[in-house]
């Protein structure tokens, strides 16, 4: 039977870490955790690029406990493209990724898990839909379900992150979450549930991100449609839709 990868995207994370690692060990058969700032995420002078705080030594013992397998990789990521590229890389074929952030927890309803187990061991599908349980500022709690969010997938033949870090392409280059079978198992049964990060943290976070969409902001040149793989050039005041099939675009095909 295939196993399950919880593969965790960390960085400083000891507030969470102990209820996030937790989280995923009546569904998970191993962690993964990937571990590392990006190069252009907002850091103080001579701050480690590595989690320093005691989030890998929090993770490691929860796991001990448990007798859950971990492996850990450390890294200076150029961008989330490598850093969620590398768990691809070491989860073998036919495996199941669930990819999960350090600051979250992952939640199922009651007998889901089985469900899922049972699903994958009769190899019905290959990726589930996910739902993220987010905070908004003067909004509160709001649920944001996602279609093509790679969260809990199979790894196939391939599988790589490509143009952003949420586009999945297999070894033929076709987009996973259009040529690959959806779960049917009804929404807002396999979810995130965010949790709350230091200020500090949240501030660095939320820098990073403007900064990063900064660069593609306004963009004028060739784009790609992720749902029909179409390349067309938009220009100042066009709207930012596929001309062939009307999807959203994606980041264009030279912008990580």
């Amino acid at each position: 039977m295939p196993r399950v990868w919880a593969c965790f995207n960390v960085y400083k994370e000891a507030a969470t870490a102990l209820l996030s690692v937790r989280s995923v060990f009546d569904f998970a058969d191993i962690v993964l955790v990937i571990d590392g700032a990006y190069e252009t995420f907002p850091r103080e002078p001579n701050e480690a690029w590595w989690s320093d705080d005691g989030t890998i030594e929090i993770m490691d013992e929860q796991c001990r406990k448990v007798g859950m397998p971990l492996l850990y990789v450390r890294g200076l990521w150029k961008d989330e493209v490598s850093k969620r590229n590398k768990y691809l890389e070491i989860v073998p074929d036919n495996d199941w990724v669930l990819w999960i952030d350090g600051h979250e927890q992952f939640a199922l309803l009651p007998g889901v898990a089985e469900k899922i187990k049972g699903m994958i061991a009769r190899d019905e599908c290959d990726w589930f839909t996910v739902t993220l349980t987010d905070w908004q500022e003067h909004v509160g709690l709001i649920d944001i379900t996602f279609e093509a969010t790679p969260r809990l997938f199979r790894k196939v033949l391939g599988l790589h992150y490509k143009y952003n870090h949420y586009s999945l392409y297999d070894a033929e280059e076709k987009y996973f979450f259009h040529h690959y079978r959806k779960a049917d198992l009804g929404e807002k049964q396999i979810r995130f549930l965010h949790m709350l990060r230091s200020r500090e943290r949240t501030r660095k976070q939320r820098q990073y991100y403007q900064d990063m969409w900064e660069k593609v902001s306004g963009f004028e040149g060739e784009w790609i449609c992720a749902k029909c793989n179409l390349h067309y050039k938009l220009s100042e005041g066009q709207v930012l839709k596929c001309p062939q099939c009307g999807a959203s675009p994606y980041f264009p095909p030279d912008v990580p």
